[in-house]
C-alpha cells in the first residue's frame, strides 16, 4: 500500500537527539491505515533514523494488515537552515513497514 497526499508533522529535539513523526490525512489510501506514527528516532548529524513505526486506523493498531515477519525502516535528512533559530529548516525521508502480506510505504517532506 502507498499512502498518498497526506500531512506530516515532526517533533524534533536537537538537545536530546530525538525525532518523532505523525503522518495522517491521506487522500488516496487503499489500505486500512489512517495514521502512521514514528517514535524514538535518533538524530545523527544531518540525518535521522530508527525508532518505532506504528500503523494506526481509527486510534487502534493496524500493523496486523501486514501479516507475519514484520520489518520496518525509517530514515531521512534535514535540509535548509533557519538563521534565526540556528537549526535545520526542513526534513524529508521514508517510512517503510513490510510483512508477509504486504507493505506500507510513506515518503514525506515537511517544513
Amino acid at each position: 500500500f502507498e499512502l498518498l497526499s497526506g500531512n506530516a508533522a515532526a517533533a524534533v529535539n536537537f538537545l536530546e537527539g530525538t525525532l518523532s513523526l505523525v503522518a495522517d490525512g491521506f487522500s488516496d489510501v487503499g489500505a486500512p491505515v489512517d495514521e502512521v506514527q514514528v517514535a524514538g528516532a535518533l538524530i545523527d548529524g544531518a540525518s535521522f533514523g530508527g525508532g518505532t513505526i506504528s500503523l494506526m486506523n481509527n486510534g487502534s493498531s493496524a500493523d496486523g494488515i501486514l501479516g507475519a515477519n514484520i520489518q520496518s525502516q525509517f530514515g531521512g535528512s534535514f535540509y535548509g537552515y533557519d538563521d534565526t533559530m540556528e537549526i535545520p529548516d526542513e526534513l524529508g525521508g521514508i517510512v517503510l513497514k513490510a510483512g508477509d502480506d504486504g507493505y506500507v510505504a510513506l515518503y514525506f517532506a515537511a517544513d
